[in-house]
């Protein structure tokens, strides 16, 4: 009965010195990898905040002369009325689309359009005056 209690006490060390060991080396690796996950992020982000432009934009806003207008090329749809704000979309030649508002922003002019989609995402934005090729219906007299 001892001997058999001693051979159950020596496997449940044997078990406890094995789990402590496989446990441990497990924990070794996961921080190991947290802390090469870490540094990669943190270059990454000084990657991004270096690269970011901090300049502050002057934004002029009219009032649209035009309610509508056709866009003369593939052009692009901006989220913002500057040259390295994001694109929402492609928008293809001969879109007659809506005008909502207009801005200058660094001697160029933009417009706020809205898109004859039956989507409400990514259907308004900002492009640039020089991709229209025609205006129509005049909202207000010159």
């Amino acid at each position: 009965m001892k001997f058999i209690f001693n051979f159950l006490f020596i496997i449940l060390a044997c078990f406890t010195a094995f789990s402590y060991f496989y446990f441990n080396k497990k924990i070794y690796t996961l921080r190991k990898q947290l802390l090469l996950t870490t540094k990669q992020y943190n270059t990454i982000k000084s990657k991004y905040f270096s690269s970011k432009n901090n300049n502050i934009v002057s934004i002029k806003y009219y009032i649209p002369t035009y309610k509508t207008g056709v866009i003369s090329n593939d052009s692009y749809l901006h989220i913002a009325p500057t040259n390295t704000s994001q694109i929402i979309r492609k928008i293809s030649s001969n879109t007659q689309v809506s005008i909502l508002d207009s801005s200058e922003v660094n001697n160029e002019i933009w417009y706020y359009i809205n898109l004859p989609t039956n989507s409400n995402i990514n259907c308004r934005g900002w492009v640039k005056a020089k991709h229209f090729k025609i205006f129509s219906e005049e909202l207000y007299s010159k």
